[in-house]
Order: structure tokens, then sequence, then C-alpha cells
């Protein structure tokens, strides 16, 4: 099995909503500006029931995460470690 390196985070999204995500964002936290980082889908959407996986995240290091839905509803999570060789999973089970 496929694991992160020395130097690096992954971080794996599971959207098992029924919402297509248009965007999954990090930002440092805690917060130091308003402005969530780039839309980190390399795809247009993330469909129900499909995986997303963001490699060599800098680690270590200290992330909120959003998601965004097709149809403006988003879900948060705060102050997520990201730290080095290990997976940050998150299962979208449901958009606000």
């Amino acid at each position: 099995m496929e694991r992160p390196g020395a130097d690096e985070a992954w971080w794996e999204v599971e959207n098992v909503t029924t919402e297509h995500i248009v965007e999954l964002n990090l930002i440092d936290s805690p917060v130091v500006n308003e402005s969530w980082g780039p839309n980190q889908i390399d795809q247009d959407v993330l469909p129900p029931t499909e995986d997303f996986r963001l490699r060599e995240v800098p680690c270590p290091v200290v992330y909120d995460m959003r998601a965004v839905g097709e149809e403006g509803g988003a879900a948060m999570r705060y102050e997520v470690a990201f730290d080095c060789e290990k997976v940050v999973e998150w299962e979208l089970t449901e958009l606000e």
C-alpha cells in the first residue's frame, strides 16, 4: 500500500453526499486571513461516491478544511493536524 513520504502528508476526501463537490479548500489554522486557499479539485467536480486525494501537502501543519457543494452548502473541519507520513481522511456525509 502506498503511503506519504517523510516530508509530506496526504489529504483524502470521500464524497458520500448526494451532491457534486465543486470546491475543496485548505487554510492555515488559526486563520491569519479570511481568504480560503485555492480549490484543490483538479477536475471540474467531485461526484457523489467518488474519492479525491491531494498528495505532497507540506507538513507538519494545522489546517482548516472546507468542502462546497454545487447547491452552495458547505462542510468544514477546524484545526486538523497534517502530520508527516500520515493520511488525513475526511468522509463528507452532509453539507449545510
